[in-house]
């Protein structure tokens, strides 16, 4: 079901938010679409009186589709968008789905693709796991030599390295698995400039 309480079309200017309003959701999962021309911050709010509210803080980049199953535990759902950029934007689609998914959290997501470089030490679109997946498997091709290092973060916003990590001499095809209990949010950071396709698996 979408979300009629939840979307917007109309582009923010700078510093600018959109604020949704709370609906009462019947379903266990909502899939949450962003595309912007700048950088935002998505805010999911769940409450069970409408009083006080849980958060889970997602940071989009520009130009990137960005999609996620939020996982709903409370009955009252609702959502903010805010242009967090200093540039005033000329797109914004935001959207909001409600499903019911199985309790396994298995799903893929491209979260790099071949129309942009990375640039040095640049992130891919992050992975929102809520500790529910206890494996990933990333893979795709680069252009060029670089080190794809895994980040783990519990907030989205602080990224930390892991020791897990895939160096690539050349261009090339890649694909590495490792075990990913207990994360909140992961991405993939490259250390050189390169042009690269990217999917990750997770279940």
């Amino acid at each position: 079901m979408e979300s009629t309480f939840n979307n917007s079309v109309v582009p923010l200017l700078s510093g600018r938010i959109y604020i949704g309003t709370f609906e009462k959701s019947l379903y266990n999962s909502a899939v949450v679409t962003v595309l912007a021309d700048t950088t935002t911050e998505l805010i999911c709010y769940q409450s069970l009186n409408k009083v006080q509210t849980q958060t889970t803080t997602f940071q989009t980049q520009a130009g990137r589709y960005f999609t996620y199953n939020i996982n709903l535990n409370l009955p009252y759902v609702y959502f903010t968008v805010r242009n967090n950029s200093a540039t005033n934007q000329t797109l914004l689609n935001f959207s909001v789905i409600y499903k019911n998914i199985p309790d396994n959290n298995k799903g893929t997501l491209q979260i790099w693709n071949d129309s942009a470089s990375t640039g040095v030490n640049g992130v891919s679109n992050p992975i929102f796991l809520n500790q529910n997946s206890a494996n990933m498997t990333f893979f795709g091709n680069v252009d060029g030599g670089t080190t794809l290092t895994f980040q783990i973060s519990n907030d989205n916003i602080n990224y930390y390295d892991s020791q897990y990590s895939l160096t690539a001499s050349s261009a090339q095809d890649f694909g590495f698995s490792i075990p990913a209990s207990s994360i909140f949010y992961a991405r993939l950071k490259s250390s050189s400039d390169v042009t690269i396709t990217a999917y990750a698996n997770y279940s």
